[in-house]
């Protein structure tokens, strides 16, 4: 009886012909129940039958067979996540190959290990196996397969940080997929190298290829006509190209609602919300993202809810509204409050600063130290990103409230261990702290620090400050004292001149925006 004879049988019908089969026809029978487990879930059912049909191969088939039984089973349980054992059962279907067999079924158990190591994170010889498939298959022409395998090879190099080589492994799938004229395919590959390029922030390159993707995708209507507006919308952004980015990004949210996929309208309104740039586009920026939030948390999204509503806070701010951006960072601290998920605990840490960030515009400096002083999360042994942020904002409310010396202690302390090579406006005003307290007690080290302050905060933006502290550095244009006691100058006209010198810098503290 022939493979497509047994399709026709029912489960009962199969069960009862295995009774009385042998041989090749056991095989066949066994092998289209695994196919039958298999589109119904259970996979390790699927994995069981194969199983049985490579041991009876092994005893009266050619090792071709059992090759294909072995890479079912192999399939079936790297399809149920039991990926070393899907390794181990791969690797026999290896074994059993012996020239001069041909090399697809080879290839595909070849496959089958390298995918399953990329799936244990073993990515050098996910890497090394799937280039054996590709070799295997092109001995035989096997052009579609050779595509799969160079692309799976691509990724593991990529997840190895060996991001050049899986550009050049990708280039080679793409020409595989292109002889067999597999457009869907040739896409995919090409959206994989966009996601390379704006990794190594290569944005119009990134944006070509997506341009490209999304010709393909029309080209065949593909309903990934959605998902290829949505990334090239994102990779607009990147370019700066916001108001072209809001028109794929459009097209992208409306086919995403018309076949009722909320969460991806949802991401689509995200990034719309990132096309609104300015203050005179916050509103907008805000509206957009408040949908962003509430689709995310009624399809119970939490990680993207608090994404939206790490972004509304940040809007709220810039509005200058800053007792309703406390508002929404609370709602986020409550939410990650009792979490001993290091995502949570790192959205719970940026949240409390952006508190104390809302607090100081308000010049409530006592307020935001309490909130700084209510937490241990940056200890200088904790790893959060946000550490400089956190001295830098306790500096200044220390320096606001007069405790100089422990806004100095602060800086100190912060700046103590800053690699040499990081930089960034928090450091900046780590200095300027530092800056003015050396100033302050007329230190000997004060220029230095001065200057110091004064590039950074020019780096990044921060002129109005920068101009206050070099006033320190404009030349003192008043008459030197004399040394003649017996001078004939009038008492009134030194003090005059006395006045026209320029006076040392404020240490008023004026909160950064």
């Amino acid at each position: 009886m022939r493979d497509d004879d047994f399709k026709q049988l029912s489960d009962d019908q199969l069960w009862a012909q295995l009774a009385s089969a042998e041989n090749e026809e056991k095989i066949d029978i066994l092998l289209e129940l695994s196919d039958r487990s298999s589109k119904q879930g259970d996979q390790i059912r699927a994995a069981s039958f194969a199983e049985q049909a490579a041991m009876e191969a092994e005893s009266c088939m050619s090792k071709t067979v059992v090759e294909k039984a072995r890479y079912r089973q192999g399939l079936a349980l790297y399809r149920a996540d039991r990926n070393q054992e899907a390794i181990d059962a791969f690797q026999l279907g290896v074994s059993q190959f012996e020239e001069p067999n041909r090399r697809i079924e080879l290839s595909r158990n070849q496959w089958g290990i390298a995918a399953a190591l990329y799936d244990l994170d073993e990515f050098p010889d996910a890497a090394r196996w799937a280039q054996r498939a590709t070799e295997s298959a092109l001995s035989e022409e096997y052009f579609s397969m050779a595509g799969l395998t160079k692309f799976l090879e691509a990724k593991a190099l990529y997840m190895n940080d060996q991001e050049e080589e899986a550009l050049k492994a990708c280039e080679e799938a793409r020409s595989y997929r292109r002889i067999e004229e597999q457009l869907d395919e040739v896409a995919s590959i090409d959206a994989y190298m966009a996601s390379i390029y704006s990794y190594l922030e290569n944005y119009t390159e990134a944006a070509n290829l997506l341009r490209n993707c999304l010709v393909l995708a029309e080209a065949t209507s593909s309903n990934s006509i959605q998902y290829y507006s949505y990334r090239l919308g994102n990779a607009l952004i990147d370019l700066g190209e916001y108001r072209e980015a809001r028109g794929f990004l459009e097209t992208a949210r409306v086919l995403y609602q018309g076949v009722e996929d909320h969460s991806s309208a949802a991401d689509c309104f995200f990034s719309l919300s990132l096309t609104y740039r300015g203050e005179e586009n916050l509103d907008e920026a805000l509206k957009l993202t408040r949908s962003a939030a509430s689709l995310w948390d009624a399809l119970g999204n939490n990680a993207a809810y608090m994404k939206g509503l790490q972004r509304i806070a940040i809007l709220l701010f810039s509005k200058g509204l800053y007792m309703e951006s406390i508002e929404v960072n609370r709602r986020i601290m409550s939410i990650c409050k009792d979490s001993e998920n290091e995502s949570d605990i790192d959205r719970y840490g940026w949240a409390l600063l952006r508190v104390a960030d809302c607090y100081q515009a308000q010049n409530f400096w006592e307020l935001a130290l309490a909130e700084l002083e209510n937490t241990n999360l940056f200890a200088l042994e904790r790893k959060h990103a946000g550490k400089n942020w956190y001295y830098s904002l306790k500096a200044k409310s220390l320096f606001a409230l007069d405790r100089h010396e422990e806004a100095l202690g602060v800086a100190e302390t912060a700046l103590s261990g800053i690699d040499n090579d990081e930089v960034n406006s928090q450091i900046a005003h780590l200095y300027e702290i530092k800056a003015r307290v050396s100033l302050e007690q007329n230190r000997h080290d004060k220029e230095r620090h001065l200057a110091h302050a004064i590039a950074l905060l020019l780096a990044f933006g921060e002129t109005e400050k920068a101009r206050e502290l070099s006033e320190y550095f404009k030349p003192d244009f008043s008459p030197q004292k004399s040394d003649n006691i017996l001078t004939d100058e009038p008492v009134d006209d030194l003090r005059m001149d006395r006045s026209k010198s320029a006076p040392l810098p404020g240490f008023g503290f004026a909160p950064s925006s």
